[in-house]
């Protein structure tokens, strides 16, 4: 009669963190996939605020409401020469999707005034697949 033992305690529990492991490199590659990703609709967002193109803005987003546009372009029309910049960029899952938190540094001249002016704020903002791409759901 064939019996088979139990292996040691030692290597169950080092397929375990084998197992592990594998689960973390493969949940790594697919973050670094999601990280490519997010930088390029950051870098796409980023181009269109500088080029004013608010109907390539509404293309990233979801959903892209008339009064969203509204007060966006109003911005937009009195920022003339606008540079962004977005840094500090950090990820992280959140249901379907990822968070995006990142620092946006506006600088432009002010069209009624015609004084330089800098804005900094830390957003965040959800991005989701969508279809084949991935795009803008909401955030702050």
């Amino acid at each position: 009669m064939l019996t088979r033992s139990r292996p040691p305690r030692r290597r169950r529990r080092g397929g375990l963190i084998a197992a592990i492991v594998a689960s973390a490199a493969l949940a790594s590659a697919q973050f670094a996939d999601v990280g490519a990703v997010v930088d390029a609709v950051l870098e796409s967002y980023r181009v269109a605020l500088e080029q004013k193109d608010l109907d390539q803005l509404g293309v990233l987003y979801v959903n892209f409401s008339p009064r969203q546009r509204e007060a966006l372009q109003e911005y937009l029309d009195g920022a003339d020469g606008l540079a962004v910049e977005l840094s500090d960029v950090s990820i992280a899952p959140v249901g379907e999707g990822v968070a995006v938190s990142y620092t946006r540094r506006d600088t432009f001249v002010d069209r009624d005034s015609g004084k330089p002016q800098r804005l900094e704020v830390r957003l965040t903002k959800i991005l989701v697949p969508d279809g084949t791409q991935w795009k803008i759901q909401g955030g702050s």
